[in-house]
């Protein structure tokens, strides 16, 4: 019951968008929000080889051929890119080069199989998943931090949010909820990101990856957590008073 209203809900503010109190108006997406650096989308995009960056960066990744596959797979009636034993690298230029912050959200259904660290950056451990069941998102710290990790179920889709030198601090969200911070840290050496790195390739799903080469505003954070949530089937997950628990953005 709670679906099918949420559903409604969905269905009516798209009709009110497109048409009613003062014509439409333009549908939110990642472009919406300044500083997209990387927007690979599940549902296009991937020919069997590339994934190509929807933003303007061009920041595409190429799948190295040497390492498993990966297929289509669907969730929430969309499109995503099923990994086993996967691996892409991104191109020129670095996704964070010159940058003071950046704003990481990813979509992703991790496998039940221990995978090492598969996404991130090669450089410090900084943002990853781990065997453990842990996510360690540490963009923005010195070193890598092991006691800030949330607990991720396998196999259930969440979204994982980063956001790097916000006042000073690196906060960490899940389904748009607060995790943990820590002090930014001195060693902001963000360099590659990578799905997959030597030796931790990647198992599980994913569905949507967002990145910004900025520290996002609040609202901003929120608009872009409401837009990957409806998308994915995740807008039950959100947090109570959320501004897009009923409604996109």
């Amino acid at each position: 019951m709670l679906k099918r209203y949420r559903q409604t809900v969905y269905e009516n503010a798209l009709r009110r968008r497109n048409g009613e109190g003062g014509g439409p108006s333009p549908p939110f997406s990642p472009l919406s929000i300044t500083g997209l650096s990387l927007w690979l989308d599940g549902t296009t995009g991937f020919d069997g080889s590339i994934w190509t960056d929807q933003s303007t960066a061009l920041n595409y990744a190429t799948r190295d051929s040497s390492d498993g596959t990966i297929t289509t797979t669907t969730i929430n009636d969309n499109q995503a890119l099923e990994f086993s034993n996967g691996r892409m690298f991104f191109q020129e230029p670095k996704l964070f080069a010159g940058t003071t912050g950046s704003s990481v959200f990813i979509v992703v259904k991790p496998s039940t199989t221990p995978t090492g660290h598969p996404i991130g950056t090669q450089l410090n451990y900084e943002s990853h998943f781990n065997y453990s069941d842990v996510l360690y998102e540490n963009i923005g710290f010195s070193a890598r931090q092991d006691d800030i990790g949330a607990v991720y179920p396998p196999d259930v889709v969440q979204i994982y949010e980063n956001i790097a030198n916000d006042g000073g601090y690196t906060y960490l969200y899940k389904n748009g909820e607060y995790v943990t911070d820590r002090p930014y840290g001195n060693g902001y050496t963000l360099a590659d990101f990578n799905v997959g790195s030597p030796g931790y390739l990647f198992i599980g799903t994913i569905c949507e990856v967002v990145i910004y080469n900025r520290t996002v505003l609040l609202t901003e954070r929120e608009e872009v957590e409401g837009y990957l949530a409806w998308k994915w089937g995740l807008e039950a997950e959100l947090p109570a008073e959320h501004p897009y628990e009923l409604a996109p953005p």
